[in-house]
């Protein structure tokens, strides 16, 4: 009994010793991502700047980016590049729309079966024609003023945590002040 104890308690250790790694991981990513970009930067190189190195800590198959102009939220740049549906230029309306809700809370917003979840938003046949299953939408934050929206998506259902929140969310913050530097230069 003691022994069933003993390494019931030794993979409760390695969890969280493979969870404080992995959240060093994202952090020296968030660092990394936050030193590469400049100002001088377009929408596409900073992108791709943001999409390489996190395919090592967060899963998706769609990373976008999108800005609040004229009280519209458009997608500025995304992966992949050459996507057609909800592509760069895309035009999503506030009138339900998963990253507008994320906006609107202003923290992250989960969506973790896409197909099977009983409210559907307006960008969900698009997303199920990628075919995207789950989600992950941050409000793009600079001094609590909400600029825009960093998406994910992945076609594995369940494919996000609630513990990418943070993660999702600080990558979102950081990239929010490089986003907004970028316009203001």
């Amino acid at each position: 009994m003691k022994l069933i104890a003993e390494r019931s308690h030794l993979a409760e250790i390695n969890d969280v010793i493979e969870e404080l790694t992995r959240q060093n991981k994202r952090l020296t990513i968030i660092n990394r991502i936050a030193q590469s970009i400049n100002v001088e930067m377009s929408y596409d190189e900073i992108i791709h700047q943001v999409a390489g190195p996190l395919k090592k800590v967060l899963p998706y198959d769609l990373l976008s980016f999108c800005l609040i102009e004229n009280n519209q939220l458009i997608i500025k740049s995304g992966i992949p590049k050459d996507q057609k549906i909800l592509g760069e230029g895309w035009v999503l309306h506030a009138e339900n729309s998963a990253p507008w809700k994320a906006i609107h809370d202003k923290h992250c917003f989960l969506r973790q079966d896409i197909p099977n979840d009983p409210h559907q938003y307006q960008e969900d046949e698009d997303l199920l024609s990628l075919p995207i299953r789950s989600a992950i939408m941050a409000p793009l934050l600079v001094n609590n003023e909400v600029i825009g929206a960093l998406n994910f998506g992945s076609k594995n259902t369940y494919a996000y945590r609630e513990q990418d929140f943070l993660f999702v969310q600080q990558l979102a913050d950081q990239l929010a002040v490089c986003l907004k530097n970028t316009q203001l230069f």
